[in-house]
């Protein structure tokens, strides 16, 4: 009577699961590269309806703050850690951009740690709240970061 496995049969099994993780890992890739593409424009959505209720109350918009920081008069209309945590950023950071004449969202990157999301993150959410082009529309990609046009 035999026990265990001969090197033939172990070797069929690792080539089997190779085979498998092949196939497995890219598509756990692109889900994961797609839900931070869903979580960024659902963020960006989030602060557009937040500036619009600003807007709505006030009769104007939030003043322009710096990279990373939260607009203060925003506060009843979502919260510090919707606009401040990386996850809702792709890790990235955003930054409320108010000129005057053109309000907008900027994403960007802050550092080696937190730096812009890649190209197939910021494509995927492109298409799902603009025209999936990165160059051009609302949300479009200008010196090095990604904008985010409200109010063009």
């Amino acid at each position: 009577m035999r026990r265990g496995f001969t090197l033939f049969e172990v070797l069929v099994v690792v080539v089997v699961l190779g085979i498998l993780a092949a196939v497995v890992v890219p598509q756990f890739t692109h889900a994961s590269t797609e839900s931070k593409g869903t979580a960024l424009a659902q963020s960006l959505k989030t602060i557009a309806n937040a500036v619009d209720q600003y807007h709505a109350r006030h009769g104007a918009y939030p003043p322009d703050v710096g990279p990373n920081f939260f607009p203060a008069g925003l506060a009843p209309f979502m919260t510090a850690e919707q606009f401040l945590n990386p996850q809702a950023s792709a890790g990235a950071a955003f930054d409320w951009d108010n000129w005057g004449t053109t309000m907008s969202v900027t994403v960007h990157g802050l550092n080696s740690s937190r730096p812009l999301p890649s190209n197939d993150v910021l494509l995927i959410t492109d298409r799902l709240i603009d025209d999936g082009i990165l160059n051009t529309g609302r949300f479009r990609s200008e010196g090095g970061r990604m904008r985010y046009m409200l109010v063009p």
